[in-house]
């Protein structure tokens, strides 16, 4: 997982993309940095977060998001939503 790329390709900064996914500032620079990896509950977001990117209706709700300071619990349900129940994220991952 690059989460140096996906935080570019959201348009975000660290601080921003920290607070979206729910963790720290040094989390994401050591993500960023290579010194440690994502894992968990995390990289299960994170790997959502790079399906939905791919859409761009998605890719900008995730940026909204981001810059109002939605809580990660609201992305997620709103995220899904947008995939509808019967989509499975691993396909898109």
């Amino acid at each position: 997982m690059n989460v140096l790329e996906l935080r570019v390709k959201l348009g975000l900064t660290r601080d921003e993309f920290a607070s979206l996914v729910g963790c720290s500032y040094a989390t994401v620079y050591r993500w960023e940095d290579r010194d440690a990896e994502p894992d968990g509950a995390l990289l299960i977001i994170l790997k959502a977060f790079e399906a939905a990117i791919r859409h761009e209706a998605a890719r900008s709700f995730l940026v909204a998001c981001a810059k109002d300071g939605v809580g990660l619990a609201d992305v997620l349900q709103d995220l899904f939503a947008f995939w509808g129940t019967d989509r499975n994220v691993a396909e898109d991952a």
